[in-house]
């Protein structure tokens, strides 16, 4: 999970410093954009994978609490029941087709749906949060916040001394 991040961190950097010749900014820019979409992609992948089986989904749910009651947050712990398991494998499910979709083809258009998509995640959990599940949800909302706003962040053109004058 550290080597994700830290691979996007560089990803970001590289697209935010630039640097390269004008003749191989273009396809330089759409291989770091590309890169980038797929680094969110693999990001999301890792986070939604384990939730995909019902077992592994439960361990999660049950660890996440464990570390409230350790960090002293005192969240009430919710049964989990058949039902309520299913829909979260399906959100794993989800978001393993939604990844998956986004490394095979890295579009602008996927990155812009994708950036929408998590802003409305992130209000729901939030909206989770106030409804008493538990605070650590909040790095769930940045993960998202932050990703959102890697897809959504452009550098802006630069002007030749050409078009300038």
């Amino acid at each position: 999970m550290a080597s994700l991040i830290t691979e996007l961190a560089l990803i970001l950097s590289r697209a935010i410093l630039g640097g390269m010749s004008q003749r191989k900014k273009g396809k330089e820019k759409m291989r770091t954009r590309e890169q980038l979409i797929r680094a969110v992609a693999w990001v999301d992948l890792a986070i939604t994978l384990p939730f995909v089986q019902p077992t592994i989904a439960y361990w999660l749910i049950g660890y996440i609490y464990h570390l409230d009651q350790q960090w002293m947050m005192l969240s009430i712990i919710p049964h989990f029941d058949p039902l309520t398991l299913m829909f979260v494998n399906i959100m794993g499910v989800l978001g393993v087709v939604w990844a998956i979709a986004r490394l095979k083809s890295p579009t602008e258009d996927l990155a812009r749906i994708d950036a929408l998509a998590r802003i409305i995640v992130a209000a729901l959990i939030i909206h989770a949060i106030t409804w008493g599940a538990t605070p650590i949800l909040w790095l769930f909302v940045a993960t998202e916040v932050l990703g959102s706003a890697a897809q959504l962040i452009r550098r802006p053109p630069s002007s030749s001394p050409r078009e300038s004058a």
